[in-house]
């Protein structure tokens, strides 16, 4: 229902979904949602104006569930009721804001330069195919589009962008929580303003790269073979890339792709032998 790429349903199909969800959420004992799923219908109920009432009638039964104490949600669960505060009308918004930032506030885990929420109940993060990675890019998402002032935002960016990139294989939730989050963080940032870097190789040969929007693909700089493999201990300084910002707020990410100059040129035996014979029929 956003900006962006819409999935646009015909208005009978998007009537009876909303009351399925709607009436999902009247469920109670052991067929109520779990905390978090709670939270996500709410969420989603809020974001139709047709379906916004039916959101503020469940919302406090939904922040009761996601704060409960003893089997309550996660910081998704948090993060979605966040979000659909700003959607609702609630003459208490300010303190429901403010309570739900105290009990995520109480699920931090701290460094001094990085910032996560960590999972409360495990049980329900296996319910929506979630994990802690997932959680906080949500986290990100809701911070960032409701409290954009919010203490340490980079610090959560930070952890964020590197767990996404430290990971060798992300699912599907991971991945769109993720890139959704600090697709919001960089737009709060004025992300789409163009963001220069000047890379430098070992203190000497550099290069100037710009990006004019979110969304440009990565640029490459190609070294030469001796650039790479020098000793820069023979100039007396350190060996590395070097990045700085000319323009701009970036959060970068550079990765490092070479070959030896000096490839073996005969061939290894690797146990497997390979003969080609040419032999007459008859």
């Amino acid at each position: 229902k956003d900006k962006g790429i819409r999935i646009c349903l015909d208005e009978n199909t998007e009537r009876r979904a909303l009351w399925s969800l709607a009436a999902r959420l009247e469920q109670t004992g052991d067929a109520a949602p779990w905390p978090d799923n709670k939270a996500l219908a709410v969420w989603v109920l809020s974001l139709y104006r047709q379906a916004a009432d039916r959101a503020a009638v469940r919302f406090d039964d939904a922040q009761k569930s996601v704060l409960a104490e003893k089997d309550g949600g996660n910081p998704l669960g948090m993060a979605a009721l966040l979000l659909a505060a700003q959607n609702i009308t609630k003459p208490d918004k300010d303190a429901v804001i403010a309570k739900l930032l105290n009990a995520l506030e109480k699920t931090a885990a701290v460094t001094p330069t990085q910032l996560h929420f960590a999972t409360r109940n495990q049980r329900w993060c296996w319910s929506n195919m979630g994990s802690t990675l997932r959680d906080n890019g949500m986290v990100l998402w809701a911070l960032a589009g409701t409290k954009p002032d919010y203490p340490r935002l980079e610090a959560l960016a930070f952890w964020l962008s590197q767990g996404l990139g430290e990971k060798k294989t992300l699912s599907t939730q991971e991945a769109m929580f993720g890139l959704l989050g600090l697709t919001a963080y960089l737009e709060h940032l004025g992300g789409n303003k163009t963001v220069s870097l000047k890379a430098a190789w070992n203190g000497g040969e550099a290069v100037t790269k710009s990006f004019s929007k979110l969304i440009d693909p990565p640029q490459t700089w190609r070294l030469g073979a001796k650039a790479i493999a020098s000793d820069p201990k023979v100039a007396g300084i350190t060996s590395g890339l070097e990045l700085a910002a000319l323009a701009g707020n970036p959060y970068w990410t550079a990765r490092l792709a070479y070959a030896s100059p000096s490839l073996p040129l005969k061939a290894e035996n690797a146990g497997i032998t390979l003969t080609r014979a040419w032999s007459k029929p008859g």
